[in-house]
């Protein structure tokens, strides 16, 4: 981790969705919506399980155990996987 600067999480804003959503979302049509509502579920699905990562991380920081190295392994291909379907679904938005 020290190599690579430690994990770098990605920052995703979309208050253009926050902004729409508290006053003229009857303007766009449901597909939209939809896909805009699920884009903010899935960001915070991702920074919780980011949250839970660090915090199995940190106080195991120095484990030897390859038990606990192959979960934060999982937990960070997890991670990854969050990370490419949020970024295919924001890509979907901004072509449609």
């Amino acid at each position: 981790m020290m190599k690579v600067n430690g994990i770098q999480i990605p920052k995703i804003r979309i208050s253009s969705w926050k902004a729409i959503s508290n006053s003229k979302i009857e303007l766009l049509k449901y597909n939209r919506i939809s896909a805009l509502a699920n884009i903010e579920e899935q960001k915070e699905t991702m920074l919780s399980k980011t949250q839970y990562l660090m915090n199995f991380l940190y106080p195991n920081i120095k484990e030897t155990n390859s038990d606990k190295k192959e979960l934060i392994m999982l937990m960070m291909q997890d991670i990854i996987v969050s990370e490419n379907d949020l970024s295919e679904q924001i890509a979907e938005v901004i072509e449609n």
